[in-house]
């Protein structure tokens, strides 16, 4: 069983999803995944983790 460190948010406070952009050009999340953050399991933003590290 493999343990994790808690996945902390990506936010670097320059957020591009509120003038429209679909992909943030701080965190580079999509703008769905920074609206639902926080709703996310340690799981899925471990997914987005390791998907905006490629």
């Amino acid at each position: 069983m493999a343990i994790y460190k808690k996945v902390r948010t990506p936010c670097i406070g320059v957020c591009s999803t509120g003038i429209g952009d679909n992909v943030c050009r701080g965190c580079k999340r999509f703008a769905h995944e920074v609206i639902d953050w926080n709703a996310y399991s340690e799981e899925q933003r471990r997914i987005i983790a390791e998907r905006r590290d490629d």
